[in-house]
């Protein structure tokens, strides 16, 4: 028999979990992976757990779960009643109060109640220090961000914008920054800057598929097949937008289902698909009507407006095209707006009123010139220059398209002017950099070389007691290189009468930068042998860390093809860091051996670097067997053999890790595990960081 309380026995779901695992599994259900057959069920015992549970905390996750489902249903009254007992529950305390601000401006941000949003989450961003609360900053940030852009106020959504993506990548949030990923493509999408929204519609599909968030997925294929779409892919625009319905439907949400059926008629009308585009589009208004969601059907029925104008319905399009424009206009959206009233200006011209068309577009002009949406502006200016020529004032149509001219070339000539400051702020860094290391060089002074030489004259007297240590070692690091630099000679040897001038030579310069990186190994640890306490040929300099780790990958991406191992580094941007390139270098390079060597064949090894105040780490994780607890004090120990064994019958000597620690301490680094067993293993690397205008 299930045990009760004040609000009734406790659900047989519930009956073995702790509130944090009720909590989890609510998050699930409800949010990030909701079934159409559970999800009537799973809200259920959210409005059980909002009275159920003893945390004041764990009842408001509970209210913003069950608030976000009604909002997906365009139930917001509903969504705001469950937000009010939040904020009741959230009494005096300022943590909870600003997640029911959050979850609030969110509601307000979906029904287009823009400014209400805007004046929450700014009060709400003002009060937070993202140092100590990064999560809550960077939802606020989010729904900021979006409302800003909504509102058509692109300064400041450009500035939101840019300080939530580097709080997001900081903290590593990954559901958070597939949001942010999604809502900044969609940004550059609107301002006709495909290439970049593309890219950063791929990085949130990554993290939602890995994820399994099922309603994010949907939403973004739909984005994806419509620049698919643009591109001329009609196979793959129509496969993705095929794949975004079934995907809504399966979730069972009417706003993502209304959604990716707006998004799939707009896919149809890109590809010139007209008939199928108006049956789509019956098809999703008829969907859409019975529920509160204007920001949706606005312009679906604006998209009725300009399919019908196309089949040269003119007398039909004019309804659909001004109750879209009343729609955007009661909402605020500045882009929708801009939008239908260019298509009722073009569908006044043809009825001949060219008085109110010139009126119409000639506002959308301006409208999509404020938006810096280029492509929708020089469309619109296009259509003003048409209407000057079929009332016959072409001096005015002229002027016209020479005015757009004019403001094409200045806002061309502002993008290189931020491109070359780019240039030349990296430039300057990289100056900075060389002459720091310059002025450091000249001020050595004489008595460090003598505390050097007398640190060198003890390091020669304990250097025969390492002498055996660095033969182990040595032979545990060299094989592979000796290995690989046998297996090109062989491969040379053998096909001698084959190979090209140029193919010769690519072998032998493979051959030479494997026979330099055994050098520096051989140096390494002769270095690493002698005592800890020795730092006089340890580089204190400014490095890339991005860089070094990705020169380790492309070493290594061989013998991870030979194992069917991806390698991944999803950081690009440079993070600096205070330490020796070579030593760096070295550690890496076993980290991403040591995880290649325990992976399965098909899995992914995962590189990722992320910089706090204070410290630059670089994660290396796999998705071997993982490491029992009871043998983790066995890591970083000399000849340290494990349980868990290489998967590819690899040799271990049990020294790759005890080096790697060594040389982190030698850089005033460590190295910090986090293991599960089944899960997988993460090496974390944690280095000093650093600006590249340091000196040392």
């Amino acid at each position: 028999m299930s045990p009760t309380t004040p609000f009734g026995p406790v659900p047989h779901e519930f009956k073995d979990l702790t509130p944090q695992e009720i909590r989890a599994y609510l998050i699930r259900e409800i949010q990030h992976a909701p079934k159409a057959d559970r999800i009537e069920r799973a809200i259920a015992l959210a409005e059980w757990a909002v009275h159920g549970l003893a945390s004041p905390r764990d009842r408001i996750v509970c209210c913003r779960l069950l608030a976000r489902h009604a909002m997906y249903d365009g139930e917001f009254d509903k969504a705001h009643q469950w937000l009010r007992k939040a904020r009741t529950l959230a009494g005096s305390v300022p943590r909870l109060q600003a997640e029911v601000e959050i979850a609030i401006a969110t509601v307000f941000n979906a029904e287009r109640r823009i400014d209400e949003a805007i004046t929450r989450l700014e009060s709400v961003h003002t009060s937070l220090d993202p140092v100590e609360e990064p999560e809550l900053v960077a939802r606020a940030l989010t729904i900021l961000a979006s409302a800003y852009d909504d509102r058509g106020d692109i300064a400041k959504a450009d500035d939101v914008y840019a300080e939530l993506l580097a709080l997001r990548e900081r903290i590593g949030d990954e559901a958070g920054l597939a949001v942010t990923y999604y809502n900044y493509a969609e940004r550059c999408a609107r301002r006709d800057d495909h290439g970049t929204a593309y890219d950063f519609f791929m990085r949130s599909y990554d993290i939602e598929k890995r994820n399994d968030m099922k309603q994010g997925m949907a939403q973004t294929m739909c984005q994806i097949a419509l620049i698919e779409a643009l591109r001329g892919h009609a196979d793959e625009a129509l496969r993705l937008s095929r794949e975004a319905l079934e995907t809504a439907r399966s979730v069972g949400s009417p706003v993502i289902t209304a959604y990716c059926m707006a998004n799939h008629s707009a896919t149809l009308s890109r590809l010139g698909l007209v008939e199928e585009c108006h049956a789509a589009l019956q098809e999703a208004i008829a969907f859409t009507e019975p529920f509160n969601l204007p920001h949706i059907l606005g312009p679906l029925v604006g998209d009725m407006g300009e399919v019908l104008l196309k089949l040269g319905k003119v007398e039909e399009s004019v309804p659909y095209f001004e109750r879209a424009l009343a729609i955007s206009v009661a909402e605020g959206y500045m882009y929708g707006e801009a939008n239908w009233k260019l298509g009722l200006g073009k569908a006044r011209r043809e009825q001949g009123a060219f008085e109110e068309a010139e009126r119409l577009i000639s506002e959308s002009v301006k409208m999509f010139s404020d938006l810096s949406a280029h492509a929708m502006y020089l469309n619109a200016t296009f259509e003003l220059a048409k209407l000057h020529h079929r009332m016959q004032t072409g001096t005015q149509g002229t002027e016209t398209l020479l005015s757009w001219m004019e403001q094409y070339k200045e806002d061309q000539e502002r993008r290189q002017v931020a491109l070359l400051d780019v240039v030349h702020r990296r430039y300057e860094r990289e100056r900075q950099i060389q002459e720091a290391e310059i002025f450091r060089l000249r001020n050595v002074e004489l008595t460090g070389a003598m505390l050097r030489l007398q640190e060198l004259n003890k390091e020669l007297q304990e250097l025969a007691n390492d002498k055996d240590e660095f033969m182990a070692v040595a032979a545990h690091d060299l094989r592979t290189p000796m290995s690989n630099i046998r297996g090109m000679i062989t491969h040379a040897l053998e096909n001698a009468e084959k190979l090209s001038l140029s193919e010769a030579i690519d072998v032998l310069s493979l051959v030479r930068e494997t026979t330099d990186r055994m050098l520096m190994t051989v140096y390494h640890f002769l270095d690493v042998s002698r005592n800890d306490h020795r730092g006089s040929q340890i580089a204190h300099e400014i490095i890339d860390v991005n860089d070094v780790v990705r020169d380790a990958l492309y070493r290594h991406l061989g013998r991870a093809n030979e194992k069917r191992t991806g390698l991944r580094m999803p950081t690009a941007e440079p993070i600096w860091a205070s330490a020796d390139t070579a030593v760096v270098d070295a550690i890496v390079d076993n980290l991403i051996s040591n995880a290649i060597k325990f992976s399965p064949p098909d899995s992914e090894v995962v590189v990722t670097t992320v910089r706090s105040e204070n410290d630059v780490v670089v994660r290396v994780r796999d998705n071997g067997p993982g490491i029992p607890d009871h043998e983790r004090q066995l890591l970083f120990t000399k000849y340290g053999r494990l349980s868990t064994q290489p998967t590819g019958g690899e040799d271990s000597l049990g020294l790759g890790l005890y080096l790697a620690a060594r040389l982190a301490k030698r850089i005033n680094g460590k190295i910090t595990c986090d293991s599960l067993v089944g899960s997988g293993t993460t090496f974390a690397l944690h280095l000093q960081a650093a600006l590249p205008t340091d000196s040392h």
